[in-house]
Protein backbone atom coordinates (compact mmCIF):
# COMPACT_ATOMS: atom_id res chain seq x y z
CA UNK A 1 0.00 0.00 0.00
CA UNK A 2 1.42 3.50 -0.88
CA UNK A 3 0.95 6.17 1.70
CA UNK A 4 0.57 10.19 0.77
CA UNK A 5 1.40 13.06 3.29
CA UNK A 6 -0.44 15.78 3.97
CA UNK A 7 -0.31 19.36 5.39
CA UNK A 8 -3.43 20.06 7.44
CA UNK A 9 -3.42 23.57 8.60
CA UNK A 10 -6.20 23.90 11.39
CA UNK A 11 -6.40 26.59 13.90
CA UNK A 12 -5.01 26.86 17.44
CA UNK A 13 -8.57 25.64 19.42
CA UNK A 14 -8.75 22.84 17.79
CA UNK A 15 -5.19 21.96 17.58
CA UNK A 16 -5.73 22.07 21.24
CA UNK A 17 -8.71 19.93 21.10
CA UNK A 18 -6.62 17.66 18.83
CA UNK A 19 -4.05 17.37 21.45
CA UNK A 20 -5.92 17.02 24.22
CA UNK A 21 -8.28 14.22 22.98
CA UNK A 22 -5.01 12.41 21.39
CA UNK A 23 -3.79 12.16 24.98
CA UNK A 24 -6.95 11.21 26.46
CA UNK A 25 -7.46 8.36 23.87
CA UNK A 26 -4.29 6.86 23.66
CA UNK A 27 -4.29 7.37 19.73
CA UNK A 28 -1.82 9.82 17.86
CA UNK A 29 -3.28 12.86 16.41
CA UNK A 30 -2.85 11.12 12.65
CA UNK A 31 -4.69 8.71 13.73
CA UNK A 32 -7.98 10.38 15.48
CA UNK A 33 -7.28 12.31 11.49
CA UNK A 34 -7.84 9.05 9.78
CA UNK A 35 -10.81 7.70 12.31
CA UNK A 36 -12.18 11.25 11.04
CA UNK A 37 -11.87 11.01 7.46
CA UNK A 38 -13.42 7.06 7.68
CA UNK A 39 -16.18 8.21 9.86
CA UNK A 40 -17.22 10.83 7.02
CA UNK A 41 -16.72 7.90 4.42
CA UNK A 42 -19.57 6.21 6.04
CA UNK A 43 -21.92 8.81 6.65
CA UNK A 44 -21.60 10.11 3.00
CA UNK A 45 -22.43 6.19 1.80
CA UNK A 46 -25.16 5.34 4.47
CA UNK A 47 -26.52 9.01 3.66
CA UNK A 48 -26.72 7.70 -0.01
CA UNK A 49 -28.20 4.58 0.67
CA UNK A 50 -30.85 6.08 2.94
CA UNK A 51 -29.53 5.36 6.56
CA UNK A 52 -28.54 8.13 9.03
CA UNK A 53 -25.32 8.03 11.56
CA UNK A 54 -26.43 9.32 15.14
CA UNK A 55 -25.54 9.67 18.15
CA UNK A 56 -27.67 7.57 20.98
CA UNK A 57 -27.90 7.44 24.77
CA UNK A 58 -27.87 4.28 26.07
CA UNK A 59 -31.50 3.97 26.46
CA UNK A 60 -31.48 4.48 22.49
CA UNK A 61 -33.06 7.99 22.39
CA UNK A 62 -31.26 9.96 19.61
CA UNK A 63 -29.53 12.81 20.72
CA UNK A 64 -27.72 13.99 17.66
CA UNK A 65 -27.22 13.62 13.70
CA UNK A 66 -24.30 13.31 11.71
CA UNK A 67 -25.19 14.83 8.13
CA UNK A 68 -23.78 15.68 4.96
CA UNK A 69 -24.77 18.94 3.05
Amino acid sequence: MTTETFTLNISPDIRKKLDVLAKQSGCSKSEIVRRGIAVMFAVHEGTQRGLRLTLSSVEGVVKAELVLP
